[in-house]
């Protein structure tokens, strides 16, 4: 076995990346198929490509170490060309930061039946693996850092499991890079003349970084929050210089917050209390550091809605108001705590208040506000219920005359209400009380007490008088036209009487003459007089006390006739309404003369007393 050992000096560019791995690492190429990317990376840029980096064969050849299949292989098969073919298959190792003094060590053979060739190359663009797409072209991997057989003899290849060393030197400061094997053949194919079969194997690197302490910003309680409110808060270190990455290796932040890899811990935290955590930083090349802090998270002071009085309601209608608070809170819930809303409203978990108040007033109360953090706020409130719009209305009412009966009154509404007013008792009113205004007043199912005031027209009925021209008559007088009422057009009422007319006979000793009037406003009024109803006996002549009167009917001149020897006292002339028209006294002489003829043409009746019994005799009087 041979040992090669290369120093290597080469000009490198600081780059930047996010990968992450150990530094100094042995591969001995158990498992050549677990050689995956990010870490290891094959690239076969080869004149048709066909083959990749295998398992090694012990049929060719066994390892350096290990098992006998321990090593990695690559061969002429990398193309399916036939030949003139150029191979260029590549194996890109895991990036690691470099440093002065670093080294690559590797063992290589070759099986030595056609020539062979290996290129160790270096990129210095950090984590790349770029090669290029062409059989020539080597990408960002510019520096060759060894060329095993640059010219293809047979000879130029070991056939013996021979060790290469690479020194890292000539740095002005650490990089970080990627070495990679290149299988380089040209002329080759399955009937080409070059290539053949190599192996790889016990491949190394060895860093000569010892990882600082890390120093962290202070462990302990770091700046506080509020649930709710943005939060930002930065870890700081100094020592680490690749790429290090802040993670939470313990504990945990407060729910909404994220501690990001450049250490800044941001979010917007959901819930309170105190948080414990541990912070771990790493590099590229995994050295650390961990420190333990706590962050504690508030309540915020909660606005809620300014306490005092909300909007006014009215009972039975529907009413919407709102309690609402400014800060961000976590599933609040809004509650009364003390007092009471107006029977009928609710306050619903989000703050609305809603519903139909079913009674009136002013109503204090305290609201409480609660999230899921326990994070609480309350306030003082009032709601004042007034009374509906007033209901009240009115039908018309009759126009009454004052002469009616009493009325119930039935025209306020709602009904259920009383009435009150000049003239009015238990709902019913006196018309004799002419026009008034009714009070109605109404309790709502809310004990809402209104009023309202309507006037009711009385209308006056007319004057009647009646001065009745007869007002004493005998029974056996005839029939005949009342007058006497005023004012004209009335009706006349009464024992005795039909329509204008007057019947003595049928009267009774005693009438009430009624007169009543009917004005336009269908209002009426009346009068009464009495007509008092003699019996009197005979008409013409009186047999009983031998007494003739002839000639009767006659044109006014009667003669009275005595056939007997009675004398005839208080004699008197009247006419129909009992008015006397002729004073006579007493007759006695057999023949008496008794002249009317300045009357008008009618019935009269001829008064007098016989033997001290009153006698009437009816005297009709034509032209």
């Amino acid at each position: 076995m041979k040992r090669l050992i290369l120093n290597c000096s080469v000009i490198l560019a600081l780059v930047s990346s996010n990968f992450t791995f150990s530094q100094s690492y042995v591969e001995g190429f158990d498992n050549v198929a677990a050689l995956t990317a990010p870490n290891w990376v094959q690239v076969n840029n080869s004149n048709s490509p066909n083959g990749t980096y295998f398992q090694g064969n012990p049929t060719v050849f066994n390892s350096n170490s290990g098992a006998t299949n321990s090593y990695l292989a690559v061969n002429w098969n990398s193309t399916s060309s036939l030949f003139f073919a150029t191979i260029s298959n590549w194996l890109i190792t895991p990036a690691r930061v470099l440093r002065n003094g670093d080294e690559y060590t590797f063992y290589t053979r070759a099986n030595g039946g056609f020539p062979d060739r290996l290129q160790v190359r270096l990129s210095t663009a950090g984590q790349s693996t770029n090669v290029g797409t062409t059989t020539t072209s080597v990408g960002d991997f510019t520096t060759l850092l060894a060329d095993i057989n640059p010219t293809l003899t047979l000879a130029g290849y070991p056939t013996t499991w021979t060790q290469y060393t690479v020194t890292i030197s000539g740095l002005s400061q650490p990089i970080i890079g990627r070495l990679a094997f290149r299988y380089f053949v040209t002329d080759a194919g399955s009937l080409g003349s070059n290539g053949d079969f190599i192996g790889i194997d016990d491949f190394t690197f060895t860093s000569t970084h010892t990882c600082p302490t890390v120093t962290m910003t202070a462990g302990g309680a770091l700046t506080g929050g509020v649930a709710g409110q943005l939060y930002s808060e930065t870890i700081e270190q100094n020592e680490l210089v690749f790429l290090p990455t802040f993670t939470i290796t313990g504990g945990a932040l407060p729910a909404g917050l994220t501690l990001n890899t450049d250490g800044t811990i941001t979010g917007t935290p959901t819930e309170t209390g105190v948080f414990n955590f541990t912070v771990t930083v790493e590099d590229f090349e995994s050295c650390s550091g961990s420190e333990d802090y706590s962050i504690e998270i508030e309540c915020p002071t909660i606005t809620m809605t300014a306490g005092g009085a909300l909007s006014n309601g009215v009972a039975g209608e529907t009413y919407s108001g709102a309690i609402t608070h400014v800060e961000t809170l976590y599933n609040p819930v809004f509650t009364v705590t003390s007092g009471d809303l107006p029977d009928g409203l609710t306050l619903n978990a989000d703050g609305t208040i809603t519903g139909t108040p079913t009674e009136t007033g002013v109503f204090t109360f305290t609201v409480t506000i609660l999230d899921d953090n326990l994070c609480t706020a309350n306030e003082d409130y009032s709601i004042e219920i007034e009374c509906p719009a007033n209901p009240i209305s009115f039908d018309a009412f009759p126009t009454l005359c004052d002469s009616d009966d009493a009325y119930t009154l039935v025209e306020g509404l709602p009904t259920g209400g009383t009435y009150s007013g000049v003239g009015v008792t238990a709902g019913v009113f006196d018309p004799s009380q002419g026009t008034q205004d009714i009070t109605y007043t109404y309790i709502d199912e809310y004990d809402c007490e209104f009023f309202s005031t309507s006037s009711i027209s009385v209308n006056a009925g007319p004057a009647v008088t009646l001065n009745l021209d007869v007002t004493t008559i005998c029974n056996t007088a005839s029939p005949f036209t009342l007058t006497g009422g005023s004012p004209e057009g009335g009706v006349y009422s009464g024992s005795g009487v039909s329509g204008s007319n007057f019947n003595p006979a049928t009267a009774g000793a005693s009438s009430i003459i009624t007169y009543t009037v009917e004005d336009g406003n269908g209002c009426s009024g009346s009068a009464t007089g009495t007509i008092t109803v003699q019996n009197c006996v005979g008409i013409g002549s009186n047999e009983l006390y031998q007494l003739s009167i002839y000639p009767n009917p006659s044109s006014g001149i009667y003669t009275v006739q005595l056939n007997g020897e009675d004398v005839i006292t208080d004699v008197v002339v009247v006419d129909m309404q009992g008015r006397v028209v002729q004073h006579i006294g007493a007759i006695n002489m057999p023949h008496a003369t008794i002249d009317i003829t300045n009357e008008p043409n009618g019935v009269y009746f001829l008064k007098s007393t016989v033997n001290q019994h009153v006698v009437n005799v009816k005297l009709e009087k034509l032209n």
